[in-house]
């Protein structure tokens, strides 16, 4: 009786090595997944000042046109102080009692101050010959429109800003006059502070991104 559970043990191990060899192996495990790309954005001061320039433009527009039609969309800020002064003399006459006449001379003075710091729209844009020219405004209220600096740059020069035209004086001015230019019609003596001629800043906001793109190959079988 002994012998046959012994028997009975040692054919059960048999049947048992048998199937556990013919079983396949387990399936290898998957290969990891690529890891996400990875994105780091570096945030800048919400709002910054740059001069603006040539290179400026054809970054923003793909064409003079879209310059054209679009520049008014974009907020334009001066750097420098402007200075605007002009006399003239306004004469009337009325008719007072007994038949005199009064000649009434008035000698007025028009001064204009646009700040350093002023925000301006473009409400014009010219191309002539190599030059970009801006027409400027200043002025909050509506009936003022047509009151405007104009600024100018060399299309050749991406570097280039854009300063105030206007005309110098030749044979030197009074005091720290430094020439004369339009503005709404009438022309204005022009003073302004620095060296150069004020120039237009542009207001925009500045973010730098880096992006790191990694993966790793999974292998390829036949």
């Amino acid at each position: 009786m002994k012998n046959k559970s012994l028997c009975g043990i040692v054919l059960l191990i048999l049947v048992m090595t048998v199937f556990s060899g013919c079983s396949s192996p387990p399936p290898p495990a998957p290969a990891p997944l690529p890891p996400p790309p990875e994105t780091i954005i570096v945030q800048s001061p919400p709002e910054t000042l740059m001069p603006l320039t040539v290179g400026m433009l054809t970054r923003l527009f793909d064409s003079n046109e879209q310059m054209i039609n679009e520049m008014g969309r974009y907020q334009l800020v001066l750097l420098g102080r402007v200075f605007l002064e002009r006399n003239y003399t306004q004469s009337t006459n009325r008719l007072e009692q007994g038949g005199r006449v009064t000649f009434l001379d008035t000698h007025i003075r028009d001064e204009i101050t646009i700040q350093d710091q002023t925000e301006g729209v473009a409400l014009g844009v010219e191309i002539i010959n190599n030059e970009i020219i801006l027409s400027v405004c200043f002025e909050r209220e509506d009936q003022y429109t047509n009151c405007q600096l104009t600024f100018s740059a060399l299309i050749g020069d991406p570097e280039a800003y854009f300063y105030m035209k206007y005309s110098p004086n030749l044979r030197g001015g009074s005091g720290d006059e430094r020439g004369i230019l339009q503005y709404g019609g009438p022309e204005y003596r022009l003073k302004f502070t620095g060296d150069k001629s004020p120039y237009l800043l542009l207001k925009l906001s500045q973010r730098d991104m880096d992006r790191v793109n990694s993966s790793t190959a999974s292998g390829r079988r036949v």
